[in-house]
């Protein structure tokens, strides 16, 4: 009797040691582990082991079991004897927690009840070793955008799925700020948008009944996006929910960075790359039409000489009867040089603004509206104060959004009247791009069309914002707004 009560005791301060390493949350391989030990001391066993339903990292077992269908299953192996129980988390099952001891140690009813109370903190860090597997497992799966999987936005919704796969959530979902998708920004819900202004997860109960769940995508100092997840009537996330999402938000926050510093670096390649044929269209396409304009201003200038030395002899020349004729081919050769000079430095311009480079973003932006107004008719207006004190990378930005709406401004929007504004407030630099055209729906989906798309990535990637005002028959106006230097 007094050796039951000592085990008793044993027991208890077995679990009370378990339920404090839980609550100052121990690392789940260490828990395990822990558990492991105290169930084989507290039932006098002579082995004790975890077997996990499915390969986990850092397993105590290497080898998955098919687990017992029963609460408490008593076997006999030749000279052992052997008592397990299921893990079991909301009613999955993650693995087996099982004793063994020599075949006259024989187990009790008492064994299986106190294996049991071992069981729920070795399912709980059975579970979270599940998870990470499983998470590791998705993200080397080529969870990550690449171009075999189409995306940024695939990746994130594997993540979403895997999400409520592995979570009690009837439903998952990635929203970004930027770019801004159809499905995101106007209808997200008061957790997502609390989420995203406080850079920190928010739970909350839904008027059905249901909770919301969400986790801010936070990356390089600032808030991407939102994990956000719906839980069901009457079911709220518990803790292993809330390490599995908060370690999905990790991931989607990752992939989300990494997909950014390739869309960087891409932008710097076709930088260098805008650069290079810049210089050979220059140094070879450009050189070759100004020599055939020269050349073709030389045979004129030769052919009116020739006319007018034949003009004074009376009509006595040394050149045939067809020489006037040689004129017309010759204007035109000249016409088509001049034409082809005139474009090329256009393309050049917009390969590399060397007016940016050389004189400043102010410089540049007047330089391209002046064009605008000579090469299609348009009363285009700029405002532009002094130089911004902004980075070279930002004025680079600001220069190409404007290019590519003065661009839209000229082929799509039929209008007659544009403005252009430089602002240099307190801490920013605002570019405002307005005209009086047809419009457009700017809340609509434009698969395929990548100008605003475009123009919102170099907005995003120094810092800024960029926000399209536009409706149907009331013209358009875009705002780019970008930090200055610090």
């Amino acid at each position: 009797m007094i050796a039951v009560r000592r085990r008793a005791r044993a027991r208890r301060r077995a679990l009370a040691e378990i339920q404090r390493r839980v609550l100052d949350a121990e690392p789940a391989e260490d828990l395990l582990r822990l558990v492991v030990r105290q169930a084989r001391e507290a039932l006098g066993a002579d082995a004790a082991r975890v077997l996990m339903a499915a390969p986990a990292e850092g397993p105590v077992s290497g080898e998955a079991l098919a687990v017992p269908a029963a609460d408490g299953t008593l076997r006999t192996a030749g000279l052992t004897a052997v008592l397990d129980t299921p893990l079991t988390v909301r009613g999955r099952t993650v693995g087996v927690l099982e004793v063994a001891g020599s075949r006259r140690r024989r187990f009790t009813s008492g064994d299986r009840r106190a294996l049991r109370r071992f069981a729920a903190p070795a399912a709980l860090a059975a579970a979270q070793l599940r998870a990470r597997e499983q998470l590791r497992r998705l993200a080397d799966a080529d969870t990550y955008t690449d171009a075999d999987t189409g995306g940024l936005r695939p990746a994130l919704d594997r993540l979403a799925a895997a999400a409520v796969a592995h979570t009690g959530a009837a439903e998952c979902a990635v929203r970004l700020l930027e770019p801004v998708e159809p499905d995101s920004a106007p209808e997200a819900a008061e957790e997502a948008r609390e989420a995203i202004a406080s850079a920190a997860p928010v739970i909350r109960t839904l008027r059905d009944g249901g909770t919301g769940a969400a986790w801010p995508l936070r990356g390089q100092g600032r808030v991407a996006g939102v994990l956000h997840c719906r839980y069901p009537s009457g079911r709220r996330p518990d803790g292993l929910d809330l390490a599995l999402l908060d370690a999905i938000a990790g991931h989607a926050a990752r992939a989300v960075a990494d997909e950014r510093r390739r869309a960087a670096a891409r932008d710097r390649g076709a930088l260098d790359e805008r650069r290079r044929l810049s210089r050979e269209l220059h140094d070879s396409v450009c050189q070759a039409l100004y020599g055939i304009a020269l050349g073709a201003r030389t045979a004129r200038e030769l052919l009116d000489r020739e006319l007018l030395d034949r003009e004074l002899r009376g009509g006595e020349g040394r050149g045939t009867d067809a020489l006037p004729e040689l004129a017309e081919p010759i204007d035109y050769v000249r016409q088509l040089a001049d034409a082809a000079i005139t474009e090329t430095r256009v393309v050049l311009g917009r390969l590399r603004p060397e007016t940016l480079e050389a004189g400043g973003l102010v410089a540049a932006l007047a330089h391209h509206v002046a064009a605008l107004r000579d090469r299609y008719g348009i009363a285009a207006e700029a405002t532009l104060g002094p130089e911004p004190e902004t980075t070279p990378e930002a004025k680079h930005a600001l220069y190409r959004i404007a290019q590519e709406s003065l661009h839209n401004v000229a082929k799509h929007s039929g209008a007659r009247h544009v403005r252009l504004h430089l602002l240099s407030g307190p801490g920013t630099v605002t570019l405002t791009v307005a005209d009086d055209g047809v419009g457009f729906d700017s809340q609509g989906s434009f698969p395929g069309h990548l100008g605003l798309l475009s123009m919102r990535e170099r907005a995003r990637e120094v810092g800024g914002t960029l926000s399209v005002d536009s409706r149907p028959g009331r013209g358009s106006r875009v705002r780019a707004t970008v930090p200055a230097e610090p």
